[in-house]
């Protein structure tokens, strides 16, 4: 009787309890895989992790896997992953030997299912199921996902557009010391930086990757061997240390990502990624050009391809009316930007993907426009990052299932605030690139085949804050620019020393210093302490007396250079 009371005990906290969003479940399911589609002869296969947070073992236990009615909509998409059916179309059960221990994670055995009832139906069609974890008929824990039933050949898939925004502040002194371990920190395996790039390298599939090309120049800094600010004193690591090796890796990742043998594009970020809204409004449109040039060329440069001219990031996505007549005039006209930039219209199906958007002066652009829908799926379920990943394949899945066998697309930006964990960016990109041909209803594309393969729709730009450069820095820019112009005058342009401080120049431009303007003007100070350095290497006459001994003679006048150059 003392056990019974125990179990029951235990059912009573598993049964389901109003909960806070911060309260963890007793039990928790966390999808290990599962594959994003089946056909008449290819099963279903997934697999589930079972937590037990309780002070209770659980015992005989059992998976079921419930496949419910096909949803014809995003919205009966929704409504299955949040409510339970009336009525399932198949319910198997699978046994599962031994107890869930206390305070223990386990790995059940894989289940698989052929599902003869989805092939009856004779149609392709996207199935919510749910995989629900029993002890004694009781149930303890559930994840709900969906699978793409396929047996009929599939003409037009649906094209998917992803774009992947590889950004970072700049964390280094005028004397190339870097100052935290912010990069480090995104370029590590679990980093966003890293997550990505790994991804990209491992499962190359039709995208696009949006670089900045002074993150390419870190990169290449601290492969070489570096210096670190930590604790007030500066810390060297050589070439062969942990840090410098990831980030030459990451490097390295990204050349194979973006070879020529793989179907990935480039677009360049300006070289130090700056605000284009604060670049206009202060008057530095011939500045955002020279940012946009080195760009450019940095990254061929590093990464041995040319970025393609066809499409435009502004960096984190920011623009606004104003600013869109300055690129149009810097030769740009095709944006990649965020959901929340482009106004969202009253469709009865999934809008285009491409938006048309007229500027003040009456010009228009083409600006590809993320899905909200899948935006938001992009931020589901943190803590289950490969079921959040099944679920994007879904919501993609239902945005097909709208109108299958048409010309339609949708676009996927991970920008600059996104941090995709690895199992999610994995997981997705195996799933798209699995898909077999004949049975594929997603087609991985790159914003400019999205671009020019799709027709647009007229939107409007959102009123979205902007923070502009302060008076001072501009001020201060204006001498720092004068400054290095007189000392590239007499070393000339392509001197070290001129190529160095511009580098620097340019940084100060980031948009990561418009919430603290003060580390940006220091550095420009910094440009001018140096060039007066430099000048000061050349050293007049000393003061003396001359005496002319006739109307006409030779002044000896001597110059001294201990510059070291020219």
């Amino acid at each position: 009787m003392r056990r019974a009371a125990g179990i029951l005990a235990l059912f009573l906290l598993l049964m389901p309890q109003p909960v806070t969003a911060q309260d963890e479940p007793p039990v928790r399911l966390t999808l290990l895989r599962q594959t994003a589609s089946a056909t008449p002869d290819r099963p279903v296969r997934l697999q589930v992790a079972a937590t037990n947070s309780t002070e209770e073992a659980i015992p005989d236990l059992a998976l079921k896997l419930w496949v419910y009615p096909s949803a014809r909509s995003r919205s009966e998409y929704d409504q299955a992953l949040r409510f339970e059916a009336v009525s399932p179309l198949h319910v198997g059960t699978f046994g599962i030997e031994g107890a869930l221990e206390a305070g223990s994670t386990r790995t059940l055995p894989p289940i698989e299912a052929r599902l003869p009832i989805l092939r009856d139906l004779g149609e392709n069609a996207l199935y919510p199921i749910k995989v629900e974890l029993t002890s004694q008929n009781l149930t303890i824990a559930e994840a709900r996902s969906a699978i793409v039933f396929v047996q009929e050949r599939i003409v037009l898939p649906l094209e998917v557009s992803m774009t992947f925004v590889l950004d970072a502040p700049p964390s280094f002194r005028p004397d190339g010391t870097f100052t935290d371990e912010t990069l480090i920190r995104r370029i590590a395996p679990e980093g966003r930086i890293g997550a990505m790039v790994d991804a990209l390298a491992d499962t190359p599939v039709a995208s696009t990757i949006v670089v900045s090309p002074l993150l390419l120049e870190q990169l290449r800094r601290m492969g070489q061997g570096f210096r670190l600010l930590r604790d007030g004193e500066v810390v060297a690591f050589g070439p062969n240390s942990p840090e410098a090796r990831r980030a030459a890796a990451v490097l390295e990742g990204l050349r194979a990502a973006v070879g020529p043998s793989n179907p990935t594009e480039v677009v360049a970020l300006p070289y130090a990624s700056p605000s284009v809204p604060a670049m206009t409004s202060a008057g530095l449109r011939e500045a955002l050009r020279a940012q946009m040039d080195r760009g450019r060329q940095m990254v061929e440069t590093v990464l041995g391809v040319e970025p393609v001219v066809g499409a435009f990031r502004p960096p984190g996505g920011a623009v606004d009316g104003s600013s869109l007549d300055q690129l149009i005039g810097l030769g740009e006209q095709d944006l990649i930007l965020d959901a929340e930039t482009v106004s969202q219209p009253a469709f009865f199906f999934t809008p285009p993907p491409v938006a048309e958007i007229r500027t003040e002066d009456g010009n228009e652009v083409q600006a590809i426009s993320p899905d909200v829908g899948v935006d938001r799926r992009l931020d589901d379920l943190e803590a289950d990052p490969r079921l959040a990943a099944m679920r994007v394949l879904g919501e993609l899945s239902a945005i097909y299932f709208e109108r299958p066998g048409t010309n339609r697309a949708v676009a996927i930006v991970i920008g600059e605030d996104d941090a995709p964990r690895p199992a999610f960016l994995r997981t997705l990109l195996r799933s798209l690139a699995s898909q077999r041909e004949g049975f594929r209803w997603l087609r991985p594309v790159t914003a400019t085949r999205l671009i020019l393969g799709h027709g647009s729709e007229p939107r409007r730009l959102r009123s979205i804050p902007v923070q502009s450069f302060s008076p001072s820095y501009v001020a201060e820019l204006q001498r720092a620019r004068d400054s290095l112009a007189q000392f590239s005058a007499v070393a000339g342009l392509d001197h070290d020393v001129v190529n160095r401080l511009g580098t620097l120049v340019l940084t100060s431009q980031s948009r990561y210093f418009l919430p603290h303007q003060e580390e940006a003007v220091a550095m420009l100070d910094a440009v001018e302490r140096a060039v007066d350095s430099e000048f000061a290497k050349i050293q007049p006459p000393r003061p003396t007396t001359i005496r002319l001994t006739s109307r006409s003679g030779e002044i000896p006048v001597t110059i001294r250079n201990v510059a070291g150059y020219e």
